[in-house]
């Protein structure tokens, strides 16, 4: 049998400050959210000049060793009165100043074109004359509010092209393209293939359709998704370069289509090349720095040096989950924890005192059951209250209050959650009894809330508002990349052999206008547990 269990109350344990005025200001040691610049999502350490004077970080360091004799340093920098400064925890070890600068950006005037089957295969290549295409200005699409250049409802696919100039490619550090897209893209530099996301096809046709559906992000405060251009040195070229992209729909009868590029890349020296990122980007800052070092999510320490070797400042936290950090209180200056990280940004208002990871456990692993149990749940006595629910929905602090053991006569589901005041809760357990349903092979039991499938808005199993009606049903909710919270129980012989919290999406292709749809399930560091620890197959 195999559990994952969590035990993790903690607080920060100290804090050490001298005579400058930087301090460490906020960790995470468990990031899936923010995004550097290769599009990964490092650990990070966020420092906060809290004094009345710019101080020169030049040659200070960062280290989790407290006798480090080969620390990560610091270039030549400086950090403002009242300013904050990220540097990734991320082992990739880069100290150098390098500057972001956005090539091709939202509104950038493009060419464009409606491709039909006359349209030349070699649109995308630099030799191509696109002096009789249209002229408009990026984004393009129809019907979410995102489109300075309106193309008519129902279109299939559009083709773009922009050129860029770069005076010396070896100045670059790397080169890294975003899109908000609706439903899927290809993206080329001089020809050359550098992007792609749901769509077939070497080149794909001019009447290509998407494999499912894929909802443009800004238009609802969301980020475009991001594509770090490998190899870019092969195919960039000293002078006018061409940007091209080619955007798909999902059918003729879709009710949105949006493509909005976004190409930046990273410079060693700066440069008038291009213009400053838009904040949606997210480049914390002029200057990309990487320790030599990541940061332990079942905790540690960090210290931050002086040039002289002489300690600023030091954290030791404990186990931190995913995408929880942890920072000074901008209310009375002790460290707290905090469920909305902020990097490089003032941090939260909103704030915990801990983490509570108690390791809900149950007095009966459930699976097939032929006469009544009394059901006992445990903590491990550091919690204020355990809640649970038996109507499959997630427990919260107004669930039902666990008392003492609860009778099961009957096919019951049990969901329980341990809380404490001031601390984030983290996750629930869950627990299956049924009565008299036995089978010779393995049972697998998916728990999660009806709202999270069947909501007509929300569900991801739901035909939704936007369902055109006929099979494959283009625009049904199944046709969306939404992922929702599940619980999993893998029985063998009846033995509860694997238990955790995971992801879950609809998967396939024209499969999804099935009244029975396949599953994807998805093992994150915000469920619980990044892998699923069990052979299943």
């Amino acid at each position: 049998m195999i559990k994952i269990r969590f035990s993790l109350i903690f607080i920060f344990l100290f804090n050490l400050s001298f005579s400058q005025s930087v301090r460490i200001n906020e960790v995470s040691a468990s990031n899936s959210i923010f995004l550097d610049e290769d599009g990964d999502t490092p650990d990070w350490i966020e420092l906060y000049n809290y004094g009345s004077e710019e101080i020169s970080l030049n040659n200070w360091s960062l280290t989790d060793v407290l006798e480090d004799n080969n620390p990560w340093t610091f270039p030549n920098i400086t950090i403002d009165a009242d300013e904050y400064l990220l540097i990734w925890a991320s082992d990739k070890d880069r100290s150098g100043i390098t500057y972001a600068r956005t090539l091709i950006n939202e509104g950038d005037s493009f060419r464009y074109e409606i491709p039909n089957e006359d349209t030349d295969i070699n649109w995308m290549n630099t030799d191509f004359d696109d002096d009789e295409w249209s002229i408009g200005n990026s984004g393009f699409g129809y019907s979410d509010g995102d489109d300075n250049t309106y193309i008519a409802a129902g279109t299939l696919a559009v083709y773009l092209r922009k050129s860029f100039t770069i005076e010396d490619v070896s100045e670059i550090n790397s080169l890294v393209l975003d899109v908000d897209y609706d439903d899927g893209f290809v993206a080329y530099i001089n020809g050359t293939e550098v992007a792609r996301a749901n769509i077939n096809g070497t080149p794909p046709l001019y009447n290509s359709t998407t494999q499912i559906d894929h909802e443009a992000q800004m238009y609802t405060g969301g980020y475009p998704d991001r594509f770090l251009i490998e190899n870019y040195e092969d195919f960039l070229v000293e002078g006018e370069n061409i940007f091209s992209i080619q955007v798909h729909n999902i059918s003729d009868t879709s009710s949105d289509m949006t493509i909005i590029p976004f190409l930046s890349a990273i410079y060693e020296n700066e440069t008038s090349e291009g213009v400053s990122p838009p904040d949606i980007l997210g480049f914390q800052s002029q200057s990309f720095m990487h320790t030599d070092f990541k940061l332990s999510s079942s905790g540690e320490s960090v210290y931050l040096n002086d040039e002289l070797g002489n300690l600023v400042d030091s954290i030791t936290f404990g186990a931190l989950p995913s995408n929880i950090s942890y920072g000074v209180s901008f209310e009375n200056g002790v460290y707290v924890a905090y469920q909305d990280p902020t990097p490089g940004e003032e941090n939260e208002s909103y704030e915990y005192s801990g983490v509570l990871g108690v390791p809900v456990t149950f007095s009966h692993d459930g699976g097939n059951i032929a006469s009544s149990i009394n059901l006992e749940i445990f903590g491990d006595g550091t919690e204020d209250m355990i809640t649970y629910t038996t109507d499959f929905t997630e427990p919260d602090e107004n669930s039902i209050l666990y008392t003492g053991p609860i009778a099961i006569d009957e096919t019951t589901i049990v969901r329980a959650k341990a809380f404490k005041e001031n601390y984030i809760s983290l996750h629930s357990n869950s627990r299956n009894y049924f009565f008299n349903i036995d089978s010779d092979h393995p049972i697998i039991h998916l728990v999660t809330d009806e709202y999270n499938l069947f909501d007509h808005n929300y569900g991801i199993y739901s035909y939704g508002p936007e369902d055109y009606g006929g099979y494959p049903y283009f625009g049904a909710n199944f046709w969306e990349d939404w992922e929702r919270p599940v619980h999993i129980s893998y029985y063998v012989d009846n033995t509860l052999e694997f238990s955790g919290n995971a992801g879950i999406k609809i998967t396939g292709a024209y499969s999804r206008g099935w009244d029975q749809k396949s599953f994807a399930l998805f093992a994150r560091g915000e469920y619980g547990a990044g892998e699923f620890q069990y052979p299943f197959f």
